[in-house]
């Protein structure tokens, strides 16, 4: 008989720790008990026959089989053998081989715990698998202002809401009554000078807005450049971010009327005390302020939260016009106006592209167009000159001439390629003014007179001039409104982003910045910015509500 051939252990001994036992009479079975000895001796007697093949089977393979035999043996002797078909120690062995099999491959080692993932904090509509919403600045701005909408009713009481003021004594309010009671005689008087007043010294209306003049007028460039602004002259009118303004028409006193993105309005008497007589008769943005060009002591303003209101002095109220309802159907008015030659009428407009026109005297809607435009309606004006005119913008990137006698068919139509803040007339009519979300003032040389029609509408390639201008305000300044200076009709002013902080004036007639009125007391946006109608004073607000008074040679404190 040959003898079992000596190798040197080359392989890792496995530890016995991975072999799983079987407990029976404090005695450990170990999974090998299965191999019968007859296969053992005989593997090792055909290892032995193979002479030099015996190396198929390693020195570790050979002494596990020893092992084994041994132990056998040993519970022989004990006499435990039979315990094995009892113990079902073949079951057991299977088991331990399944085990096995899923256990192959893993890392020794503690398992790490299995914890539940965490749900996210925010699941976006990707995550969800809908689309993911179109968030411009216009919707952000909208959804906040709808939220604080929310937070309080509807509406105020669809009717005349006493004037009482927030911040005053009753007593108080009545004296700040007196005081617009007080223009308001002074109007009727007739102690406010004609319309072409304050013009430069031999202009007048018609000449100053004439678009053959090349040259600005020099004399108004002084006057501009003479403005000085004094810390007296700087007050918070408003809680929140001045949305519109307007200055009173008085030659004697200087009334400034500021509201802002929550509803409120706040009036300061700027040549008196500091004082400032708040109101509220909105819960939502209001978006546009007008006096009656009939009745400078009638005060329009329309609002986000679907209403029109008129501080009417002789009911000491603020008088509801309209609301939205089922004929009017719109989440909200975006602004309104009022043409001289047409006191009677009120255009008005909506956050869906509602349009509409109101009766002022029987507070009826003549009509409503309620797909005049794609999205938001940004801006309304009459015409200053033609009646039954009147244009529109919108954030559908569409600035649309209108006739009321044909409301829902448009004169004609100029498409840009970005959203539009607003379009306006000078107060001759012989200018339109568009600024435009694509940082560009486009000025188009009376587009009325031009006989454009549907079929052959301008475009930006018609404009007289194409001005390039920083509208980016972003979502916390008011959007830049450009207003006309009714003393020299070719002339606007409007706000700007550069450094340091200004207000610019542009000629319609050139094209080009003529003056830039600055003060070390402005470090500020000035978002709106309006002309007193006869006096040289131009007031401009920024977004804390916060208003800034102007005041050229001879406007002193009185």
């Amino acid at each position: 008989m040959h003898s079992v051939p000596t190798y040197t252990a080359t392989a890792r001994r496995r530890s016995t720790r991975a072999c799983p036992v079987v407990e029976n009479n404090d005695v450990h079975v170990k999974e090998e008990l299965t191999v019968v000895p007859s296969a053992i001796e005989g593997t090792i007697a055909m290892n032995g026959n193979r002479g030099d093949e015996s190396s198929a089977m390693s020195a570790f393979e050979l002494e596990r089989l020893e092992n084994i035999r041994r132990n056998q043996e040993v519970l022989r002797s004990l006499g435990l053998g039979a315990t094995r078909s009892e113990m079902g120690l073949n079951a057991a062995a299977q088991r331990i081989q399944q085990v096995r099999k899923k256990t192959v491959g893993s890392n020794p080692g503690l398992k790490p715990v299995k914890r539940e993932p965490r749900a996210p904090t925010r699941r976006s509509a990707r995550m969800e698998g809908k689309d993911a919403p179109f968030y411009s600045e216009e919707k952000l701005i909208m959804e906040v202002e709808a939220q604080s909408a929310r937070e309080e009713e509807k509406r105020m009481d669809e009717g005349p809401l006493t004037l009482e003021t927030l911040n005053r004594s009753e007593e108080g309010g009545a004296d700040f009554l007196g005081l617009l009671k007080q223009l308001l005689s002074e109007q009727e008087a007739g102690s406010l000078t004609s319309k072409g007043k304050g013009l430069a010294p031999g202009a007048s209306a018609s000449s100053s807005s004439s678009s053959k003049k090349k040259k600005p007028d020099m004399d108004y460039v002084e006057r501009l450049a003479a403005l000085t602004l004094a810390e007296e002259d700087i007050l918070k009118l408003t809680p929140s971010r001045v949305t519109s303004m307007v200055v009173h028409p008085s030659e004697r006193t200087l009334v400034v009327v500021a509201s802002d993105v929550d509803g409120h309005l706040g009036v300061w008497r700027v040549d008196g005390d500091k004082d400032v007589f708040q109101f509220r008769p909105h819960i939502a943005k209001i978006s546009s302020m007008q006096y009656s060009p009939g009745d400078p002591s009638k005060l329009i303003s329309s609002s986000h939260d679907g209403t029109v209101r008129c501080l009417d002095l002789e009911k000491e109220a603020f008088d509801l016009l309209v609301a939205t309802d089922e004929k009017f159907q719109d989440s909200g008015f975006t602004c309104a106006s009022q043409a001289a030659h047409s006191p009677d009428k009120l255009y008005l407009a909506g956050h869906e592209g509602s349009t509409g026109l109101l009766d002022v005297r029987s507070r009826t809607l003549a009509w409503v167009h309620g797909e005049a435009h794609g999205k938001k309606v940004n801006s309304i004006e009459a015409h200053p000159t033609r009646e039954h005119l009147f244009v529109s913008s919108s954030t559908d990137r569409a600035v649309t001439l209108w006739d009321d006698r044909k409301p829902k068919k448009e004169v004609w139509t100029i498409a840009h390629t970005n959203s539009i803040n607003n379009a306006t007339f000078n107060p001759t009519g012989a200018h339109l003014l568009i600024t435009c979300q694509n940082h560009m003032l486009y000025l188009h040389a009376d587009p009325i007179a031009a006989k454009f029609t549907a079929s052959n509408p301008p475009d930006v390639t018609t404009a007289h001039y194409r001005i390039k201008h920083n509208n980016n305000t972003g979502r916390w300044l008011s959007k830049f409104w450009p207003t006309w200076d009714p003393k020299h009709p070719d002339a606007f002013v409007i706000g700007s982003l550069e450094q340091p902080r200004r207000i610019e004036v542009f000629s319609a007639s050139s094209g080009f910045q003529i003056a830039s009125v600055r003060s070390e007391w402005m470090n500020s946006v000035q978002s709106i910015n309006q002309f007193h109608p006869t006096r040289n004073i131009l007031v401009g607000a920024n977004s804390s509500g916060r208003v800034h008074s102007y005041r050229g040679p001879g406007e002193e404190r009185r």
